[in-house]
């Protein structure tokens, strides 16, 4: 069974993974970690042990390795990251969120025990801070070499990135790619024992407190591939000129609209539908007297958007370049802002497709009765 909303059955070559909180112990060891949000190896310290982790059977997924382990070290970086935007999907579906600087960095590890080896073929994981994600209620029975526990799954906390690691001249190499980890909050429960933890960085007993997080197996979608399809968004939402709101982890702003006779109006409104009208499926946005401007968090290459129009005039912004036209047909073949534009029929009245070819550093779009949907870029520049 998977709870993946779109259907796909995800597999993956990794655990689950239930993160204990462990009595701090000083680890001062530095590093140097590439992944793939880093174009050369960047340097950072770990500077102490506070969590560890066991493979763990959730509901009815078993356990591929019950050998592998993970240890925790708080991590600090002399260049943190700048906040940026990710998409995952996992068995909770697709999520959107803003993840921060990374905070952590988990090592595989072995717990002594019998019949124990070390889990070389799992990687090491760059763990960004999630700044803001929404709680998914689900309830969850899971079972792990410390006992069984029902929990309720809260927000998502952190984004494991498997990364390279070098540390005192020995590197280790990336093993999987594909495979990420998203640490979830779990309710918990208090542990107090006492076990035998080694890893890259050494050996020692470590006094487990309570159980902390839920370590999910995670596919990190790319973002040439995501379309702002309006499906995180409440059919009936409304929001009206100067007011901004979040989808597909992008920010879009309601602007005023310029009607035909070139006067401008703040009185529109944008309210999330789900008729059909852009000819596409689920949710869609329909601009009523006013303009969407999206801010993609930098530039993109190419754009194409779906949309249904039926009355009254448009607007469009590219790269500062404003244009007020009557349908999607008037630009076709013309050059806006330096990006070429072709259009799928627009001549009123009907439903169509833009496509944009160029660099976008900026954009907005608008209309009077104007319905869109599947905002899709072809890729994002560096």
């Amino acid at each position: 069974m998977n709870d993946n909303k779109g259907g796909e059955e995800l597999e993956f070559r990794i655990d689950h993974f239930k993160l204990y909180r462990v009595k701090e112990a000083e680890a001062g060891a530095s590093v140097a970690l590439r992944g793939q949000f880093d174009r050369a190896p960047k340097k950072a310290y770990l500077s102490r042990l506070t969590h560890f982790a066991n493979p763990v059977r959730k509901n009815e997924h078993e356990i591929r390795n019950k050998t592998a382990h993970l240890t925790w070290y708080e991590l600090k970086e002399k260049e943190p990251d700048e906040p940026r935007h990710v998409t995952v999907n996992n068995q909770f579906g697709q999520q959107d969120w803003r993840i921060g600087k990374a905070v952590a960095l988990a090592v595989p590890a072995i717990k002594r025990e019998a019949e124990s080896t070390f889990p070389w073929g799992l990687d090491h994981f760059k763990c960004y801070e999630v700044l803001k994600a929404s709680t998914i209620e689900k309830r969850l029975v899971l079972e792990d070499q410390f006992g069984e526990d029902r929990v309720e799954l809260g927000p998502a906390r952190f984004f494991g990135v498997p990364v390279e690691k070098n540390a005192g001249g020995k590197t280790t190499l990336i093993k999987n790619e594909r495979d990420h980890l998203v640490f979830y909050e779990i309710s918990p429960r208090e542990t107090h024992l006492e076990k035998w933890v080694g890893d890259q960085f050494g050996g020692r007993q470590v006094a487990i407190v309570e159980s902390a997080f839920l370590g999910v197996p995670s596919l990190k979608i790319e973002a040439s591939k995501r379309c702002i399809d309006f499906e995180d968004l409440l059919n009936g939402a409304s929001y009206n000129v100067g007011s901004t709101f979040t989808t597909s982890g992008f920010n879009v702003t309601v602007q005023q609209f310029q009607r035909d006779n070139g006067t401008w109006t703040s009185g529109g409104y944008a309210e999330i539908q789900n008729g059909g009208k852009a000819g596409g499926s689920g949710n869609e946005a329909h601009a009523n007297n006013v303009n969407l401007a999206i801010d993609f968090g930098g530039s993109i290459t190419d754009l194409t958007f779906q949309f249904g129009e039926f009355g009254g005039n448009l607007n469009i912004e590219i790269n500062g370049d404003f244009r007020n036209f009557e349908n999607f047909a008037d630009i076709h073949g013309v050059t806006i802002g330096g990006v070429g534009v072709s259009v799928v029929n627009g001549l009123g009245n009907d439903q169509g497709v833009v496509t944009l070819s160029g660099s976008i550093n900026s954009f907005a779009v608008g209309g009077q009765e104007l319905w869109l949907d599947n905002f899709c870029p072809g890729s994002w520049n560096a």
